[in-house]
């Protein structure tokens, strides 16, 4: 996520893709130390791909994507491998 707007009144997040319409929006409740959730949009319209060029550290959904047909022949696979094909 990437954050559009914060300040102590309000808060703003988007997904890092430009064009993704997750986002959420948060503002203070009045005299009260509490936000309330404004507006929130849970559909992502972007690619696990196109978030992963944007993040350093892969969710474990891109680390399985990326190595499942490793595994048909139910081989032993190590992180040091796992690692090591993550960043090829």
């Amino acid at each position: 996520i990437r954050v559009f707007k914060s300040d102590t009144t309000r808060y703003q997040v988007r997904c890092i893709v430009e064009d993704c319409n997750w986002r959420l929006r948060v503002a203070k409740v009045q005299n009260s130390d509490y936000f309330q959730i404004r507006k929130f949009d849970n559909h992502l319209t972007c690619s696990t791909e196109a978030r992963f060029l944007h993040q350093r550290q892969a969710s474990a959904r891109v680390i399985g994507e990326h190595i499942q047909e490793k595994f048909h022949d139910h081989r032993l696979y190590k992180p040091k491998e796992i690692i090591h094909d993550m960043q090829r």
